[in-house]
């Protein structure tokens, strides 16, 4: 495969991946379209008219004091807050909470040199957990709840969440194994090596979250990227143990059960 053709397979998974995260970042002039809580579809949309944006007190100081002094204040350097809320067509509502950024636009006119400026916004807080995917429907309430949990700390602790994957990783892999006998006293790497005589299939995908869920429980620190990830393979992991159509290839694992 020549040097070309390898980077747009990877640029097509690297984008792939990318569809797991929840994207928190929004203006006026776009990225301004959420996945609803309760319908599931990309309508969730800031109400703008409810935006309330506020430049933070330290900020504030700190452009009075280099105006005092006589210095030029770049506008880059305010820090902003704000509050608001989100609104889809099915008529849930979703209030947010976050910081604030003016960034240069420029044009793409060749002939207009000089920027514009547009608030940035990030949200850190959600007041209802939007998904980039949901579990499948068969999914045990303990797990659902995990996930869930999972997803409402993306935007404020990475590593907890991180943290909350290996967590949900674990019981998924407990409540498969049924603590069979002495499973309870084995560590996540040995029980995974367990349940790969159940579902052969599942151990790399299982590896991969467990990984990333020890640098984030440890002192190791992740990134969004990674989280990212972490969430695209749990994603599949639980499609493959839990959703309908792959339940023919569950088959010699309830057999095993019964026996």
């Amino acid at each position: 495969m020549d040097k070309v053709r390898l980077l747009e397979e990877y640029e097509k998974s690297q984008k792939s991946i990318d569809k797991y995260r929840v994207d928190s970042s929004f203006s006026y002039t776009g990225g301004d379209l959420f996945t609803c809580p309760s319908c599931k579809n990309i309508h969730l949309k800031v109400d703008w008219e409810t935006l309330f944006l506020w430049e933070k007190p330290d900020s504030e100081k700190s452009k009075y004091e280099y105006l005092e002094e006589q210095q030029s204040w770049n506008r880059e350097w305010s820090e902003y807050e704000f509050s608001g809320r989100l609104k889809c067509e099915c008529g849930e509502m979703v209030t947010v909470a976050g910081v604030a950024v003016e960034e240069p636009e420029y044009p793409p006119s060749e002939d207009i040199d000089t920027p514009y400026y547009e608030y940035k916004y990030k949200i850190n807080y959600f007041s209802k957990t939007l998904q980039s995917f949901w579990a499948p429907n068969d999914t045990p309430t303990d797990c659902v709840k995990l996930l869930n949990d999972t997803f409402s700390l993306f935007h404020i602790n990475l590593d907890a969440a991180g943290n909350r994957l290996r967590v949900l990783l674990e019981l998924i892999i407990n409540e498969q194994l049924n603590e069979d006998e002495g499973t309870s006293q084995l560590n996540l790497y040995r029980k995974i090596e367990k349940l790969s005589n159940v579902l052969p299939d599942t151990k790399y995908l299982a590896n991969l979250c467990r990984i990333i869920g020890n640098d984030a429980s440890h002192s190791h620190k992740i990134n969004e990227k990674e989280l990212t990830q972490a969430f695209c393979y749990m994603s599949h992991l639980l499609e493959r143990v839990y959703a309908e159509e792959h339940a023919i290839l569950r088959i010699s694992k309830n057999h095993k059960k019964r026996q």
